[in-house]
């Protein structure tokens, strides 16, 4: 019973990380701007990516 709930949480443990990864594109976004036209199709940008923020030193 002890290893099924081990195995448990590091499968949620596991779930909560891939669902983090699969935000930081979109994450980036909202720190970065992208310069030209951001393709929605291939979810690219065509241009640089410039920080939106003023970078602190």
């Amino acid at each position: 019973m002890d290893r099924r709930r081990l195995i448990g949480l590091g499968l949620i443990f596991a779930a909560a990380l891939a669902y983090r990864w699969a935000q930081e594109p979109k994450i980036e976004r909202q720190l970065y701007g992208c310069t030209a036209r951001w393709d929605a199709k291939s979810n690219t940008c065509k241009g640089k990516w410039v920080p939106l923020y003023e970078q602190q030193p």
